[in-house]
């Protein structure tokens, strides 16, 4: 807050690190400096700036700009792909394939892989469900690694840096989007700083990311289990759920052999592993998932849901954000069994009627959703929220213009009209 009240004082930016309490891990006190220093780096500031403009996007060179800035933006990457990979889905579903050739090969090579194998076939009319949840381990990292072989079993994370001198790095900013388990060993985590990150891990490696790598990864995935199977549903880029009752019935092999062999497939053709898990729905499938990781497949049967539950961690539940945690760990909650020993009206009372019975139902491992096969957009956004430095009126004007622009070619891509439009404005 300081900060942001010299800059609006000065009519400029102003050196960050000059007040932060946080500076690289060491003590505020190793960081203090004199007035005589400080004018200094602010100079030197001044200087790095006007030089850093020449080599970063301007806002005001309209031309180019948001080509640019969504061309290089991890968050518009992930939406975008998500929403195209549920298009892709919907196009899977409509398009002749021949799932008996499909399926065929399927039960062969499972076979294959297992020779002693029955092919006893489900029953459809049974309660049991199979969904399973494939995501991808650490994707970013292992689609972006085909191209840095050497650094396979190495700390890597995949992040923006333009630096190569580590004492710049440990001052760094950029988050790290995405890290291997070599990494995660060490104490990095996904939406870290990058210079926590190297204190922790000083033998961190860095790469760029590469979002063409990234899509063409995703379709792949996609249209491999597309082969076998029209009931899909779309998470994002490198996750998904699958409804396998239907492909089990028909072809008698069972969930398990299914994902292995599918896991096998995405493997042989990316490069990059992945892991499934299977139960009942798609709460249990999620949460299989978590314990199936890094590269591995876990199955919770309908008989199993009740002990499976009682394990896990209510921080794993879906929606249980910091805040909800933070106040079950303050009444000693931790598991879903230690949830479930609290009365609903204790809980009612503590979090509110509609949070807590959603609480006590996913403890109890209970989900009714079902898989979403259709695409219902409720809305369409364009934000940017970096590098807008306007000088005048202009700018401005013309920057919502090219911006309305932009909108207006997704709303006619994704064949829509508007009825209501917001404007949302960070000021700073």
């Amino acid at each position: 807050l300081l900060l942001f009240c010299h800059i609006i004082a000065a009519g400029r930016l102003l050196p960050e690190n000059d007040y932060r309490l946080y500076f690289g891990g060491s003590n505020l006190d190793d960081k203090m400096k004199s007035e005589k220093d400080v004018k200094a780096d602010a100079e030197d500031f001044d200087a790095g700036q006007r030089q850093a403009k020449r080599r970063h996007i301007d806002c005001t060179d309209y031309s180019n700009y948001f080509e640019t800035f969504y061309k290089h933006s991890r968050l518009h990457f992930i939406s975008t792909t998500a929403q195209k990979m549920k298009s892709f889905v919907q196009q899977l579903q409509n398009c002749e394939v021949d799932f008996d050739k499909n399926r065929q090969e399927l039960i062969n090579s499972i076979l294959k892989m297992e020779p002693c194998c029955s092919s006893t076939p489900i029953d459809m009319h049974e309660q049991q469900s199979y969904i399973m949840h494939l995501d991808m381990d650490c994707f970013f990292v292992s689609a972006s690694l085909q191209n840095y072989p050497l650094l396979r079993g190495k700390p890597v994370a995949v992040a923006h840096s333009n630096h190569s001198d580590q004492a710049i790095e440990l001052d760094s900013w950029a988050e790290i989007a995405s890290c291997n388990y070599e990494a995660r060993m060490c104490g990095v985590r996904n939406g870290m700083r990058l210079g926590s990150a190297l204190e922790l891990c000083p033998n961190l490696k860095t790469i760029s990311y590469d979002f063409e790598r990234y899509a063409e990864i995703s379709q792949t995935i996609y249209s491999l289990v597309g082969k076998y199977t029209r009931d899909l549903e779309a998470v994002s880029c490198d996750e998904m759920f699958v409804d396998l009752k239907e492909l089990c019935f028909n072809t008698g092999i069972r969930p398990l052999q299914f994902a292995s062999f599918i896991r096998e497939e995405i493997f042989k053709a990316t490069g990059c592993t992945s892991s499934v898990g299977i139960g009942t729905n798609k709460l249990v499938a999620r949460l299989a998932t978590k314990v199936a990781k890094p590269n591995g497949q876990v199955q919770v049967l309908k008989a199993e849901v009740s002990q499976f539950m009682k394990a896990t961690k209510v921080a794993d539940l879906p929606g249980v954000g910091m805040h909800i945690w933070q106040k079950l760990c303050e009444r000693n909650i931790f598991t879903c069994e230690d949830l479930l020993r609290v009365e609903l009206g204790q809980l009612q009372r503590d979090f509110g009627k509609k949070t807590a019975i959603a609480l006590q139902q996913k403890a109890l491992g209970r989900d009714d959703s079902c898989l979403k096969a259709e695409i219902d957009r409720k809305s369409i956004s364009c934000h940017v929220n970096y590098g807008i430095r306007f000088t005048t009126l202009k700018d401005a004007q013309g920057f919502l213009e090219k911006q309305s622009e932009e909108l207006a070619k997704r709303m006619s891509d994704n064949q829509v009209e508007a009825k209501h439009i917001t404007l949302k404005l960070m000021v700073f």
